[in-house]
């Protein structure tokens, strides 16, 4: 995520808002997501001495965390054997981890 300043011509004045890019599946065109809007430049800093460094740094914050909300983990237990007469179809992602697993020894 990333601060976005757009200056509208018309009014002479600057918006913030925090926004994140992605790319549209349809068209494969990457575009930027509006996350949050802040407000006007001019009002913002009324209440911050430097609202740009601040809300860069909440725009920082808030990609960490987006990180690390999107972060799994997973655990296996290598020592576990499959049962006899077991269905290799149903296990085929237990025999992938256990090649690796045997590779590193």
């Amino acid at each position: 995520m990333y601060l976005k300043r757009f200056f509208n011509i018309n009014t002479g004045r600057t918006y913030l808002s925090i926004a994140k890019k992605y790319r549209n599946p349809g068209t494969g065109i990457s575009t930027d997501r509006n996350i949050k809007s802040l407000g006007y430049l001019d009002v913002l800093e009324k209440e911050y001495d430097d609202p740009e460094a601040h809300f860069k740094e909440v725009a920082r914050k808030m990609t960490v965390e987006e990180k690390f909300e999107n972060k799994i983990t997973l655990s296996f237990n290598m020592d576990e054997k499959l049962a006899p007469n077991t269905d290799n179809d149903k296990n085929f992602g237990y025999a992938a981890i256990l090649k690796v697993y045997h590779e590193l020894s």
